[in-house]
């Protein structure tokens, strides 16, 4: 009998900025002017991860709206199954991450 051991080495969180965890409905738009009912896992002052079912190409603008207020666009820069990590472009004034997270 062969016994493996797996260790799991931890990988340092090298984001600059806090993020914070969420289950936000929010919504993104496309190039094509859809609307996109998406949820937003987390968000930060750089970007967001969001659950979304549709194809969205690494490299992609979004708008992203959640809680009444338009974030900013963003490009996509990671697909992993349904979830996208995007990284603002443009910030919209009423980002406000508190009032994000609270709503």
């Amino acid at each position: 009998m062969i016994v493996a051991q797996l260790k799991l080495k931890e990988m340092p969180d090298r984001r600059a900025m806090p993020r914070w965890s969420m289950n936000l409905p929010g919504q993104i738009m496309e190039g094509g002017g859809t609307l996109i009912e998406v949820s937003v896992r987390d968000l930060s002052a750089r970007g967001f991860l969001i659950d979304a079912d549709v194809d969205l190409p690494v490299g992609a603008i979004i708008s992203i709206e959640t809680a009444g207020a338009t974030l900013g666009d963003a490009r996509v820069v990671r697909q992993i199954f349904a979830q996208y990590g995007c990284e603002f472009v443009t910030v919209g004034d009423a980002l406000n991450l508190p009032t994000a997270r609270a709503a």
